[in-house]
Formats: C-alpha cells, structure tokens, sequence
C-alpha cells in the first residue's frame, strides 16, 4: 500500500501485485517455482515519483539504506530494504 501497489490477483502460489503499467509476482517460499531463497531479490523500478516515494518510505519508517541522490550512470535512485531483506531501488533519469 505505502508504494501504491495492489493487489491484482491471488493465486495458490503467486500473488500479483499492480500500479500503473508495473506488475510484481510474489511467490511463496515453498513454491516449487521459486528461482532464489527469500530475501535475496534485488529489484529496480523505473518511476518519475522517486523524491515523493522516498519521503513517503522515510515517513513510515521504512529502512532505507541509500538515500536519494543524482548518481553518475545518469539516473537519480534511492534503495530501500523490504521486511524480508530483498533490497528495492526506485530510480529515474537525472536529466
């Protein structure tokens, strides 16, 4: 909720998660179909809302552990570690 995701569909094993035209598939921990151990996942999400989601993360405590900044490969990012341990990085271009 804190991201603007919801919930799309919920599956057995699956659930999917919706904002915009952004679609994230969780899988649960005993699925067969799982490609890595929970808390592993590294995932970057292209957004224009990067200063908005970072004050919105800070807000509500989320541990953030890169704070927003214009980076040198031409993007502006903030990372955030989820309850899980996956690190979640919200990027735009710095132009």
């Amino acid at each position: 909720d804190l991201l603007g995701f919801g919930l799309d569909f919920d599956g057995s094993e699956v659930v999917g998660l919706l904002k915009d035209r952004v679609q994230i598939y969780l899988i649960v921990e005993s699925s067969k179909n799982k490609r890595q151990e929970p808390g592993t996942g590294n995932l970057v999400i292209l957004t224009h809302e990067v200063d908005e989601l970072f004050e919105r993360c800070r807000s509500a405590g989320v541990d953030v552990i890169v704070e927003p900044g214009d980076r040198p490969y031409g993007q502006r990012d903030f990372a955030l570690r989820d309850p899980d341990g996956n690190v979640l990085i919200f990027a735009c271009d710095s132009n």
